[in-house]
């Protein structure tokens, strides 16, 4: 019997709706909202274990009521009569999160209600929401709200209102581990974040135990997030001075993050732009190429041109030896620089042409009506990844056989 699930989005909220479309496809959207989404889901999975695969997921919250938005007034008794009916060996601790509405002072009239109500009904209680704001991941894992349910979230929708239950709550700290604990770290080609790969490996929409391939593999970022996630790995990259830190880095996760058998991780030198070496069988291939060199100010125009240049030799050629291969199936995620000067953004030109050239197609990462509703321009069929003030983006796509 199916559920209903409010995912938290990410910084990037078009590709944290995009991922867990195809990570669950079997799920249905009944709400969407630039902070969060609601889905209506079976999982076999507890939400923790699904939510440690998401990158660009914050926080998952199970719905246990919803209202009609007419019947606001009642809001706080609904969410009352959930928190008295909690399990409590003491003071309850409590939160109370608002998204859809952004209103603090309706937040903390909604917070303080809460807590004379509990009272009143001979309940001791704290709240844990600074200064009335929404608690952060961090807050929610410490507090351990996942686990007492003690975390409330109200979702405005149109004309509903959800109220849901912390079920799971993103562990930063195992993040910054696997970001920054890395025995081997090489700003030269490049620093893939953790979160970013797990991205990356669920666009693909393939499931464990399947094999994710990465021609452009560096110093196995994503090959640590896919065998993380439960997946078989191959990765290769040219240079194999890099594939040495790939070896120590996939390694030390086995041996510190505590898988059993600590087995050659399968790397190899390949030019990816020339006919595979050896025999690699795989069921999707994910991989980020060339982004350009180290950027602390804006790139000319011309610096631009030579490192897009040198992306779509990559590119064409990377295609052009799958096209040889028979990999009808096989879907391929990868990332593309996108560069900024004076804030604007510069992209590839003629790389659906490439990918077109090459037997492929650019499969576009977001449904249309989510589209409209995030007002993301699906024109190129791409996402973009990029923090602020950087001067490079990744603009992503999903490619699969024409």
């Amino acid at each position: 019997m199916s559920s209903q699930y409010a995912f938290i989005l990410g910084t990037h909220p078009s590709l944290s709706i995009a991922e867990i479309s195809h990570f669950h496809k079997k799920s249905e959207k009944m709400a969407l909202h630039t902070q969060y989404a609601v889905f209506s889901a079976s999982f076999t999975d507890a939400p923790q274990k699904i939510l440690d695969s998401l990158g660009g997921t914050i926080k998952i919250y199970e719905i246990v009521a919803t209202i009609d938005r007419k019947e606001e007034t009642s809001l706080s008794e609904v969410v009352l009569s959930y928190l008295e009916s909690l399990p409590r060996g003491g003071k309850l601790t409590f939160a109370l999160n608002v998204f859809g509405k952004n209103d603090r002072v309706f937040q903390k009239e909604l917070i303080l209600s809460l807590k004379k109500g509990l009272r009143e009904a001979g309940i001791g209680s704290r709240f844990v929401n600074h200064d009335f704001n929404n608690t952060t991941s961090v807050q929610s894992f410490h507090e351990r709200l996942a686990d007492k349910g003690s975390e409330v979230a109200v979702f405005f929708h149109y004309h509903r209102i959800f109220i849901g239950r912390l079920a799971a709550s993103q562990n930063i700290e195992q993040y910054t581990r696997r970001d920054t604990g890395k025995p081997a770290r090489n700003m030269e080609v490049g620093l893939m974040p953790p979160k970013l790969a797990q991205i990356l490996i669920n666009l693909a929409a393939v499931q464990p135990p399947c094999t994710i391939y990465d021609p452009f593999c560096g110093t196995g970022g994503i090959l640590i997030e896919a065998l993380r996630m439960g997946y078989g790995i191959a990765g290769a990259d040219i240079d194999p001075r890099v594939l040495e830190q790939a070896d120590a880095n996939l390694r030390w996760y086995q041996k510190e993050m505590g898988l059993n058998t600590v087995s050659r991780p399968p790397l190899f030198v390949q030019d990816a732009t020339k006919p595979f070496s050896r025999q690699l069988g795989f069921d999707a291939l994910v991989t980020e190429g060339y982004l350009g060199p180290v950027l602390r100010s804006d790139p000319s125009e011309t610096e631009i041109a030579q490192v897009h240049t040198e992306v779509a030799r990559l590119y064409s050629g990377l295609l052009g030896v799958l096209q040889t291969v028979n990999i009808t199936s096989i879907p391929i995620v990868l990332c593309v620089p996108v560069f900024y000067r004076d804030r604007k953004p510069y992209y590839l030109n003629g790389f659906a042409a490439i990918v077109r050239s090459c037997g492929f197609d650019i499969d576009p990462l977001l449904a249309p009506e989510s589209a409209q509703i995030l007002g993301i321009d699906l024109t190129r069929g791409s996402l973009v990844y990029r923090r602020d003030g950087q001067f490079v983006g990744r603009e992503i796509f999903r490619l699969i056989k024409l």
